[in-house]
């Protein structure tokens, strides 16, 4: 077709390049509220693969609102192999289970943030929080660019973040970062304005940096609260969060003190999880009873009279630690000095709140311990009540080396004592070994059932492996069995003339125990794993321990002066565990990294599709109109489409201009066909009856349209349709 090539419009991707870039700088400026800057880069990847998907769409389809939808299924698919690898249909669209992933990282990022003083550590929630709000931001800025034509109003957003240091962390922020934003800023207003108005865009943008600058000088400064006194990291014992965070956290912060009369070395428990037939191990939710008075909390459940028990009355100050729970000794009966509306569980005895946070708090509990001796456990019956049957659950996949392994090692045991000490000299008896590493270079870092056969075959592992496989085990030969989640004892330190003893916990000292059930006792803690905290009393001066599991030897454990310490000693540091999650997705984030960069190369891959899809659904949608209406204006809008896709020039043409240059080299047939469709799309400005051969008409013009291309225009007409492309590649047919 003949003429001159059409010009080209002005290419809108360096305006989306420079908008990401803006957005990464600003991004940033958030670098001094965080302690690690992984957050940054999980969160500008998501951000750049967003940005690309726009581009490439809007450089593939010319519909105005296209790339802002293609973008936020990008953002999805993205998110959801990212955060939630496997929990998706097909990998990356959202489940149900996605979505409870979803769910549950926004209240551990939610929770972390309330409960984190400044730098905090960037952990997987608020990462999650972060890469979504990045990803959000640039489909907006986009929208604010591209389709609004708004580019200065990019300076907005831009500014709210790079003022959040001013407002968190006190000082006026980086000024690197704000001169690096402001040059992305005024990238982004030079290619808004054009060259011709480049010194108002120079202009607007000294302003915008000078209010950065000087605006954050005129504010007071903002303190975060508790950061001369207390400052650091404010541990969150959640419900719910990923080993592979407990596992990389650097920091040994200080989470409490406590002290008694006594000084005894204390447990603190904070919560329980009995429930192990899920895919996760979690406690329930907190709820608030209104008949539940921490004033009397009540008697020991399963606890007997004839029990000796020790009352001991302890005060607990919470330094750098979040959360909805209480730590607090088992059992107590009573506790004093916590603001707002903490409550009980009637089963556990655990202390929580639904809407408040432990941090600050300073309270007196009052428990009672329970000394049973080596005889009183022995003799305890094993008829249990119906009550207990959820204690005795398995979960239906429990692999058989789990319930073997129970069996030889309490083989000969004539007791459930016998054979719950038994199960706890296989664990400590020099078999296993301590290590944080071993559970993730070989991949059973969680507790599963599945994780417990590996790590029984593996023989390494930490604390919630070790409470894990026990419970399981226990549960298997019949004997009821929990998780307890907490802390152990802490550091014993001497006081002075006006301040008592005091034992310290640390981040170290968070751990998780097994609990077993002795009828007329009650829940009775055991320490399988080995290098960790104190053994129960009835464990260490155990003169008369049973005989009968010849298989385990008892080893020698320490005594309770009050100088002890259950602080780990470095070969066998405890993981900083939140709680305990059973085969819950791996979070970290170099696996984030790794499926944003799959992510995003699984979408680039299939964005050339797009335009395919389009080109055919617009075909369909015509053919359909003619066929069903005899539309000859869809008809010629098709045979004009595919003009464009085969590369013929047709924007400065009309219709009888078009028809004229098209019917060189066509048939006879064919030039007819094509001058009773220009008949009938001329027809229709004054006729209300269609001609009922446009549909033929159509097909035979464009099947000999493409007949008369090359092998080679056909198939970009076919994989790159520049009809749906603001790009429109034309050139002259001759």
């Amino acid at each position: 077709m003949p003429g001159a090539k059409a010009a080209r419009p002005k290419p809108v991707w360096p305006m989306s390049l420079a908008v990401l870039l803006a957005l990464a700088t600003a991004l940033a400026g958030l670098m001094p509220v965080f302690d690690d800057p992984s957050w940054w880069f999980v969160s500008v990847g998501l951000a750049t693969f967003v940005t690309v998907a726009m581009i490439g769409t809007r450089a593939l389809s010319r519909f105005r609102w296209l790339p802002t939808l293609i973008g936020l299924v990008v953002l999805v698919i993205a998110v959801t192999f990212s955060f939630a690898p496997g929990r998706g249909y097909l990998g990356f669209i959202p489940s149900p289970e996605a979505l409870g992933v979803f769910a549950t990282l926004l209240a551990d990022g939610r929770e972390s943030i309330a409960s984190q003083s400044i730098p905090a550590e960037p952990v997987t929630g608020i990462v999650f929080m972060l890469a979504i709000g990045a990803g959000v931001l640039a489909i907006v800025l986009d929208v604010i660019a591209q389709i609004v034509k708004r580019p200065a109003l990019v300076g907005i957003p831009m500014l709210g973040l790079l003022l959040v240091p001013t407002f968190f962390a006190g000082g006026t922020g980086d000024p690197f970062a704000f001169f690096v934003a402001a040059g992305a800023y005024l990238a982004v207003l030079y290619l808004g304005l054009g060259e011709v108005r480049a010194g108002g865009a120079f202009g607007v943008g000294a302003v915008a940096v000078a209010a950065a600058l000087i605006v954050p000088l005129a504010l007071p400064p903002i303190t975060p609260p508790e950061a001369e006194s207390r400052g650091g990291f404010a541990v969150g014992i959640n419900s719910f969060i990923t080993l592979g965070d407990n596992l990389r956290r650097p920091n040994v912060t200080r989470v409490l003190t406590y002290s008694n009369d006594e000084d005894i070395p204390q447990y603190l428990t904070v919560s329980i999880i009995s429930d192990f037939t899920g895919t996760t191990w979690e406690p329930e939710e907190p709820t608030v009873n209104a008949e539940n008075f921490l004033l009397n909390i009540g008697p020991t459940p399963g606890l007997s009279p004839a029990i000796q028990t020790d009352a001991v009355t302890t005060s607990v100050d919470i330094v750098n630690m979040g959360g909805h729970w209480v730590p607090a000794p088992y059992a107590p009966t009573s506790i004093t000095g916590l603001d707002g509306n903490w409550s009980f569980d009637d089963e556990t005895l655990s202390v929580a709140s639904p809407n408040l946070s432990v941090r600050g708090e300073q309270y007196v509990v009052e428990n009672v311990e329970a000394n049973p001796t080596v005889e009183q456990l022995q003799q305890s019956v094993t008829d249990f009540s119906a009550d207990l049957d959820p204690y005795l659950e398995l979960p239906g996949d429990l692999p058989e080396v789990v319930s073997t392994t129970a069996l030889d090692v309490t083989a000969g045991a004539a007791t459930n004592y016998d054979k719950a000490y038994a199960l706890q000299q296989y664990f400590v008896g020099g078999q296993f070994e301590y290590s944080e590493i071993a559970p993730v270079e070989e991949g059973y870092d969680g507790t599963s059932a599945q994780v417990v056969s590996r790590f029984l075959e593996a023989k390494s592992g930490y604390c919630v492996h070790f409470s894990s496989a026990m419970a399981l085990m226990a549960r298997s030969l019949g004997i009821p069995a929990r998780i307890a989640v907490g802390f152990t004892p802490g550091e014993y330190t001497k006081g002075s003339d006006d301040k008592p003893n005091y034992y310290s916990v640390t981040t170290e000292n968070l751990h998780a125990w097994p609990e077993l059930w002795f009828n007329d006792i009650g829940w009775v803690r055991f320490e399988p794993t080995p290098g960790r905290g104190i053994s129960p009393s009835f464990a260490r001066d155990n003169l008369d321990a049973p005989s009968s599991a010849p298989t385990v030897a008892p080893t020698t454990t320490p005594t309770t002066a009050p100088s002890v310490t259950s602080t780990p000693t470095p070969s066998a540091t405890n993981p900083d565990i939140d709680n305990v999650v059973v085969d819950a997705p791996d979070q970290t984030l170099p696996r984030v990294v790794i499926g944003i960069l799959v992510g995003g190369a699984i979408i680039i891959v299939l964005l050339p599709v797009v335009p395919i899809i389009v080109r055919w659904v617009r075909r369909q949608r015509r053919y359909w109109r003619v066929r069903r209406r005899g539309s000859a204006i869809d008809a010629w809008a098709e045979l004009n489409d595919t003009a464009i896709d085969l590369g013929w020039q047709t924007a400065s043409l009309t219709p009888r201009e078009f028809a004229k240059a098209a019917r060189q080299g066509m048939s006879t047939a064919a030039v007819r066909a094509l001058a009773n469709l220009l008949d009938a799309l001329e027809a229709t400005a004054y006729s209300q009856h269609p001609s009922e051969s446009v549909l033929r008409d159509l097909r035979v013009v464009r099947r000999t349209m493409l007949r008369l291309s090359t092998r080679r225009e056909r198939i970009r007409a076919l994989f790159s349709p520049a009809s749906v492309s603001l790009r429109r590649r034309s050139r002259a047919r001759r």
